[in-house]
């Protein structure tokens, strides 16, 4: 296992997080959110994108979520992993998650 995969994340707690139709809605609001990115709005609408944030729970490491992902979608695990990594990237981009 590489070492990003052995990293946990967990959700910022000052993020909203709301399910509308089968998407999630982001809202970061933490203490490093500048002024003008108030009011930024992610959303979710990829299934495997809604299913890595929802196990983004502050225990599971990167190669958990890994094998999750694997059990329930058919996917290159190379694939998978690149796609997963740049998505944390993401998320941590926006203030989303927090590395523990």
């Amino acid at each position: 296992m590489t070492d990003n995969l052995k990293k946990i994340f967990k959700q910022e707690p000052d993020t909203i997080c709301k399910i509308i139709d089968n998407e999630i809605v982001i809202i970061p609001l933490g203490e490093d959110v500048g002024i003008k990115d108030l009011g930024s709005f992610y959303f979710l609408k990829n299934a495997t994108a809604i299913h890595i944030w929802q196990l983004i729970d502050g225990k599971k490491n990167l190669g958990q979520i890994k094998e999750s992902i694997m059990k329930r979608f058919e996917a290159d695990p190379k694939k998978v992993e690149l796609d997963m990594l740049n998505f944390i990237k993401q998320l941590k981009d926006i203030k989303a998650i927090i590395e523990l």
